[in-house]
């Protein structure tokens, strides 16, 4: 320290061409560049390293900090901002992508760059003068800024050190130190800075606002307040005893985010002050006089004014008392208050005062807490963690750190500031940076875009006026009342609902058993024993056990249970990705066969054409819907003992497996080979994603998920006819091999995400694995779920369905009311078969002995299904208007009609001759695909699913399935011949 020159005020006219220097390199645009920047900040970061040893003496010398507390709240904490900042920077002066902008300002490229404000005061203070003075250096060197500091004149020595650093480590003419009290402050103020940056007290703050307000400078005023502690009757009296007191031993309690006053509850307050007292026996064993890690009083006024203090307060000491003028010690000192209005708590002590004011209770610590001071800069809470939340929702504070002190002050990147009078503007970490950059808008008009923006130019007309208003006007998505409204998007997303409230309504209902109300599913109604008769009479989709669970789950509608169950969306989502492999296969191979590659590799020589001969046709499609019927009914029993999760991921190991026979197939055995043996796994796909889907999601949710499975089926048969559609013209084996290989991308999708997905909680449940049930629950549904009723309710269920004597073999799917439940789901899920969606996987074979082109078929099949993409997602709107009975019963008329039509039109005479009347049974495919998408398709799935008793679920489906893939083999077998006779 001898080496350095002695404290020595700078002269007003010193001042003054410091400002101008640090202006005029500003102006020289040479502090932008990234790399000045880098070099700036590295000189400083060893500037500071070196000057390690300095910089301990000083604060040694000036308030008596021991090594330990000047590195972490000093030097240490300058040193790793320095490189984080060098780590970021980077990337935070990059251009960025203006948000929140309509498609037609993102013509004019809108962006955000980060520019430096320019030359800038650093007013410090002496608490912290290193920390306090070089933070914001630091921000202000990144930012491009140039700066002049000024440190407090009270830390003399660590002033010096500063100047010494900033003077042999940074660039002169862009940064500068002036030294001195209030006359050199005053005459830095009056001059025009591009910002100011003080942190200090409150009144000081007023002064420098009102001269910065003479020039319209932006401020950043980092000040005090009275801060408060809260100890609520739940807390850990111990750990916050600790805590609190670390808080104000550190510095000596000069700190301007240490807390002023300690609320307690008088319930706890006799533990907490026993806490207190041993606290400070084990950090201050020998006393705190003796200590070298204890700070002293900065100051003789200092001393004075926190002394002055203690002898004021009205309050009984507990705890410490002791002083010392001469070496400005003041013992850490408890103090037990008992009116707010004690000096103790009105005024900021900044020393190791610890007053404690007893409370009844936490109301009145808020009410206290706001009444002394609204906006303190920081705030203290232990207790639990609702009571910690209510203390943030009913009060304010620049920061808080819950069950702990300081901390959130202590992070070095965190944004640190003030609120209200507490101080205003925020710094720390990329905050730095941001403190002192203008973030500056800017566009790009092309010269194109004239045509459309000469709206604007005069004479201003009525015409003009409306199309303004029609470029730029939002649109108001509410009425007089406050409700929401919107035009045809909102009606086809709200279902129809004039507001959120009915839109939400109207998709809970959707997700409802509207065919299969009985008396045990109305409120009020809960039967303790079942009563057959009950249910003989209608359907019951699932007994809930309790009427506060059961209520819950009709409650809650569309928009709440996604909230509420993010997870279970998407696992189910990710489960029925098997059902569009279980489309693809058969999807693909109909298009084959109108692949000319594949025709000449599979099929023979006929009238100078390559064609695939229907019996081979009949068996390589045979051999999905067999597989099917064989794997639907096997699914249940591995579902059943290993789990649906664990079962899925076998079966698609298994499909990956056999994609290598399809693949490298080069003769009809071997391909019928892949197709059978595939077919086993992927008719499993069509078991395990309904049963999945049904059994991890809450009503509200579970019609969309399980009718999202026939969207499922469009999907992967739109897939395959766009890669059959791309790769139809290859002349090589590549043009049929690709579209296979194509599938285990599917499979690898799959595995990746397999092993996080979640166990279906019904099974677990079976199991007897009530604690693997309960954690597959909290996984499925958020924080706010309570999961324990839901629990209860999926044993009770079971138990009842025990009551009843219901097994879980095939046999009992056809015993008492569960005949009736399969009956229904055998009988919907035919339909699909009967009602012609065969048809579909041969639409491209059909249009091209229709007389299409290869390629305009593949075309008109993937509008063909792109019309059942959509009327999937329309099936969802008219299931909320018309119910499920009646819009696939309606439905299904619709498409009779058309089959009708489409055979009607076979028998016109001359009809290979006429090909208006090909193209019109072309388009009735059209019109009947997207009727059965809205209607049959989806709807049966939803039935499916609830028709089914919970135990028989898996069981009931694999029945369903099974029947239908066996029907599916008549269509197989019949559609090929049926083709070849038409045409």
């Amino acid at each position: 320290m001898d080496d350095l020159p002695p404290f020595t005020p700078t002269p007003e006219p010193d001042v003054a061409a410091k400002h101008e220097r640090v202006v005029s390199k500003f102006s020289t645009h040479t502090t932008r560049p990234l790399e000045y920047r880098r070099k700036q900040l590295q000189q400083l970061y060893w500037g500071i390293k070196d000057a390690e040893g300095l910089l301990n003496q000083a604060l040694q010398l000036d308030l008596g900090k021991s090594a330990f507390e000047s590195y972490i709240s000093e030097v240490g904490w300058c040193l790793n901002d320095t490189l984080f900042m060098l780590e970021n920077l980077e990337k935070w002066m990059k251009d960025e992508s203006a948000e929140d902008q309509s498609l037609t300002n993102k013509l004019m490229k809108p962006m955000i760059r980060k520019d430096p404000l320019g030359a800038v005061l650093i007013i410090g203070t002496w608490n912290f003068p290193i920390n306090l003075t070089i933070g914001p250096l630091i921000g202000a060197i990144a930012a491009g800024c140039t700066a002049v500091i000024k440190p407090s004149e009270v830390s003399t020595n660590c002033s010096r050190v500063m100047q010494h650093i900033i003077e042999q480590s940074l660039d002169p003419e862009a940064y500068q130190c002036v030294q001195g009290g209030i006359p050199e402050t005053t005459a830095a103020l009056k001059l025009k800075w591009d910002k100011i940056f003080y942190t200090g007290n409150a009144n000081v703050a007023k002064i420098i606002a009102k001269a910065a307000a003479e020039h319209l400078t932006p401020v950043t005023l980092e000040l005090g307040g009275r801060n408060p502690a809260i100890v609520t009757k739940n807390a850990d009296t111990r750990l916050a005893a600790r805590r609190l007191l670390w808080a104000k031993l550190f510095n000596a309690g000069q700190l301007c985010i240490s807390h002023n006053y300690t609320m307690v509850d008088k319930e706890v307050l006799p533990a907490f002050l026993a806490h207190l007292g041993q606290a400070l026996q084990d950090f201050q064993p020998q006393g705190a006089k003796d200590n070298a890690d204890y700070s002293r009083m900065v100051s003789q006024k200092q001393w004075s004014r926190v002394k002055s203090m203690l002898d004021n307060t009205k309050g009984k000491i507990i705890y410490g008392g002791a002083t010392d003028e001469s070496a400005l010690f003041i013992e850490p000192t408890v103090i037990q208050v008992d009116s707010m209005d004690d000096a103790l708590l009105t005024d900021e002590s900044f020393g190791p005062l610890i007053p404690i004011l007893p409370v009844i209770d936490l109301d009145e610590a808020i009410r206290t807490a706001n009444t002394i001071h609204a906006t303190p800069l920081a705030l203290y809470t232990f207790g639990s963690k609702a009571e910690n939340a209510k203390v943030l929702s009913q009060t304010r504070s620049g920061g808080a750190s819950m069950n702990d002190s300081l901390f959130h002050a202590s992070l070095p990147t965190m944004a640190f500031g003030g609120v209200g009078d507490s101080g205003t503007g925020a710094y720390r970490g990329k905050s730095s940076f941001d403190c002192f950059t203008h973030r500056r808008s800017i566009t790009t008009t092309p010269g194109w875009m004239e045509s459309l923006l000469s709206v604007r130019y005069p004479p201003y007309t009525d015409k003009k006026l409306k199309q303004m208003k029609g470029m730029g006007d939002l649109p108001v998505t509410f009425d007089r009342q406050g409700r929401v409204k919107g035009g045809m998007v909102w009606w086809v997303l709200g279902l129809g609902g004039k507001g959120w409230g009915s839109a939400g309504t109207r998709w809970a209902v959707l997700s409802e058993d509207d065919m299969m109300t009985t008396n045990a599913s109305r409120p009020g109604s809960v039967p303790s024993k079942l009563d057959n008769n009950v249910l003989k009479s209608d359907i019951v989709v699932g007994i809930v056990a309790g009427e506060e669970v059961r209520k819950a789950e009709h409650d809650l509608c569309f928009f709440e249970a996604l909230k509420l169950y993010p997870t279970a969306v998407f696992w189910s989502f990710f489960f029925s990705l098997g059902i569009i492999m279980t489309a693809f296969d058969p999807q693909l191979l109909g298009n084959l066969y109108a692949t000319p590659a594949f025709q000449k590799d599979f099929g023979y020589l006929y009238n100078g054409s390559y064609i695939v001969s229907a019996p081979w046709q009949t068996g390589l499609s045979m051999g999905n819907p067999i597989g099917q019927v064989v794997g639907a009914f096997v699914a249940t029993y591995p579902m059943d003992l290993w789990g649906r999760k664990r079962t899925f991921g076998a079966c698609v190991v298994l499909t990956a497996s056999f994609i290598f026979i399809q693949f490298f197939a080069r003769s009809l055995p071997v391909l019928l080979v892949g197709e059978l043996l595939g077919g086993l796994v992927l008719g499993t796909y069509a078991t395990i994603a309904p049963t999945y889907a049904s059994e991890v999601c809450p009503v509200a949710l579970r019609g969309v998920l399980t009718s999202y499975i026939n969207l499922c089926f469009v999907i992967g048969q739109l897939i395959a006819n766009g890669i059959c559609k791309g790769t139809s013209t290859l002349e090589t084996h590549w043009a049929y091999s690709a579209p296979f290989a194509s599938q285990w991308f599917w499979c690898l999708v799959i595995l990746i995400g397999f092993p996080f997905a979640p166990e279906s909680p019904w099974w677990l449940c079976r199991q007897n694995r009530l604690q693997n049930a309960e954690n597959s629950l909290r996984r499925l549904a958020s924080e706010k779920v309570d999961v324990k009723p839901i629990l209860d309710m999926i044993i009770e269920t079971d138990r009842l369905e025990q009551e009843m004597e219901a097994g879980t073999t095939y046999m009992d799917c056809f015993k008492k009311i569960n005949r009736r439940r399969s009956e229904i789901a055998i009988g919907v899920y035919s339909i699909q078969v009967v009602s012609g969606i065969y048809l579909v996987g041969y639409a491209t074979y059909f249009f091209t002995l229709a007389g299409l082109a290869t390629d305009k078929a593949f075309d008109l099949s993937i509008g063909f299904l792109a019309l059942g993409f959509v009327g999937t997602i329309f099936s969802w709107v008219l299931l909320v208007r018309f119910g499920r009975r009646i819009i696939y019963n309606v439905g299904l008329a619709i498409l009779v009609a058309l089959l009708l039509l489409i055979g009607i039109l076979d028998c016109v005479p001359n009809y290979a001759n006429r090909p208006k009347v090909i193209w019109a049974q072309s388009a009735l495919m059209l019109v009947w695909n997207f009727s059965y998408d809205f209607s049959v398709g989806p709807v049966c799935f939803v039935i499916l699913c609830e028709v089914s008793a919970t135990k028989l679920r898996s069981k009931t489906v694999a029945v369903a399935t099974a029947v239908q893939a066996f029907l599916g083999i008549i269509m197989t077998i019949a559609i090929p011949q049926v083709y070849r006779g038409w045409f």
